[in-house]
């Protein structure tokens, strides 16, 4: 019974529709591979920009984290260091991805943004959640002392500033770390525990930007 039934609605199917339906199939299929291949790309790219993962806040802290976050910012220099050690200019104009920073602006942008890190700890433990001023990073690293200039200064400047951040981060009190500054740009307020926290991965981001270019040279 099931079958007569299934051969008459066959019969009355036109061929055109048949064909018809075949594209529409079709066009459907080579839709879904598009969007499958655009997805594989969105994530491969997200890889890349982001080989540790994106920042995700905690939403609150220990003693153990804390020191945990300080660690990462002492150990950066050297490990900085050890990275780029016999690395000539040609080599430090390699991009950690197509279209991506290279190994020179990675460095000098990180010595960038932690001299940030530090003025805005300072401004926050001395005024009351004060707006700090933001900066445009793209437009920082196609400077040309960021773009074409030595990466030995900026991994002075990174030693120091990390040397100076931590000596006053072991100075606060348990309040202190609560203290905060706000960021008009993503119209937010960050405690300086949050800061510690943001810059501990950033340090991290980066350095494996650079591991990621040196496999490219």
């Amino acid at each position: 019974m099931v079958h007569v039934m299934a051969s008459n609605i066959t019969k009355s199917v036109k061929p055109s529709a048949i064909l018809k339906g075949l594209g529409i199939l079709n066009r459907a299929l080579k839709s879904a591979t598009f969007e499958e291949a655009k997805l594989l790309e969105s994530h491969q790219m997200s890889k890349e920009q982001y080989p540790i993962g994106p920042f995700k806040k905690p939403s609150s802290y220990t003693e153990a984290d804390l020191r945990n976050w300080m660690s990462d910012l002492q150990k950066l220099p050297a490990l900085l260091e050890a990275e780029v050690k016999g690395l000539d200019d040609d080599d430090l104009e390699t991009p950690y991805r197509d279209g991506g920073w290279t190994i020179r602006q990675v460095i000098n942008h990180i010595a960038d943004s932690h001299v940030n890190m530090y003025l805005r700890i300072r401004q926050a433990l001395t005024q009351n959640n004060p707006s700090i001023i933001a900066y445009d990073q793209d437009s920082w690293a196609m400077l040309i002392d960021a773009e074409d200039g030595p990466i030995e200064p900026s991994i002075k400047i990174i030693d120091g500033i990390h040397s100076r951040t931590l000596y006053l981060l072991d100075s606060l009190r348990h309040g202190e770390f609560e203290r905060t500054y706000y960021h008009p740009e993503y119209d937010k307020t960050y405690k300086i525990w949050e800061v510690v926290a943001l810059y501990a991965w950033h340090s991290n981001h980066h350095l494996a930007h650079v591991k990621m270019a040196k496999k490219k040279i």
